[in-house]
């Protein structure tokens, strides 16, 4: 299962919060990855979360919005036309292709095509939903009563998560749930994503994603080498326990 939320601030500095899960499932026998997968892609300007079926289209899909040097038919103002068309026209054209193929080649309607959380800093800080079909949506136009986005491949657990986050945003010291400042915004979608922790086919470490007017900061692998750090950490604590255990009944006082 993948979660993903977005927030924009409303208060302070403007800004676009993109935080998801990096779960992956493998197969019809919904086995774990054992490394960290990475939902975000992340351009110059632009980040794009994304949840559903990952196939070779959706692969080369990703590559060529974040390495087009590795193909001879795209440029890096190819990438931002594209991106810059999408916002302007509303919709995403390439991603209805993308999902249309997908159907086509798996027979399954629209069971796993791939949906989006979109955040972008050009030419207005902005934070959007892409569905299947490739249409942009803001939080006024999925009438959301905070600029809050959160979208699960599981969408029972959606409205309870996002009632999760605004029950956090009341409980801040802003003032009124209509501000949201950057660190209230980071606070709450983690503790809303924490929540999600407890389901069996969710978590992995948290990516985080930040968009201002400066650019796009991602935090996904200082997360995880924070982790890994505490890991080695718990063990070397457990393995000096049973060390000094091993030393002290070698001593001859233990005699």
């Amino acid at each position: 299962m993948t979660t993903l939320l977005g927030i924009k601030t409303n208060s302070g500095e403007e800004a676009v919060v993109l935080v998801t899960d990096t779960q992956v499932i493998f197969g019809n026998d919904e086995s774990k990855g054992r490394t960290p997968f990475y939902k975000t892609a992340i351009g110059e300007f632009w980040a794009l979360s994304s949840m559903g079926t990952y196939w070779d289209g959706s692969r080369k899909f990703y590559n060529k919005l974040t390495s087009p040097k590795r193909y001879k038919d795209t440029t890096e103002k190819d990438v931002e036309k594209i991106i810059l068309e999408a916002i302007k026209k509303e919709r995403f054209i390439e991603i209805d292709t993308l999902n249309a193929e997908y159907m086509l080649a798996d027979g399954d309607g629209e069971s796993g095509t791939l949906q989006f959380l979109f955040g972008t800093n050009k030419p207005k800080i902005e934070l959007y939903f892409i569905d299947s079909y490739g249409n942009l949506r803001t939080t006024q136009d999925l009438n959301n009563e905070v600029s809050l986005i959160v979208k699960s491949t599981d969408d029972g657990i959606e409205d309870s998560i996002y009632n999760t986050i605004l029950e956090k945003i009341r409980g801040e010291d802003v003032g009124s749930s209509d501000r949201i400042d950057l660190e209230t915004a980071l606070k709450v979608a983690y503790e809303g994503m924490k929540k999600i922790d407890v389901d069996l086919y969710s978590g992995g470490p948290i990516d985080i994603t930040v968009i201002t007017k400066d650019g796009v900061f991602n935090y996904g692998k200082q997360i995880k080498k924070a982790l890994a750090d505490a890991e080695s950490a718990a063990f070397e604590n457990i393995l000096s326990k049973y060390k000094k255990d091993k030393e002290e009944s070698r001593s001859p006082d233990s005699n």
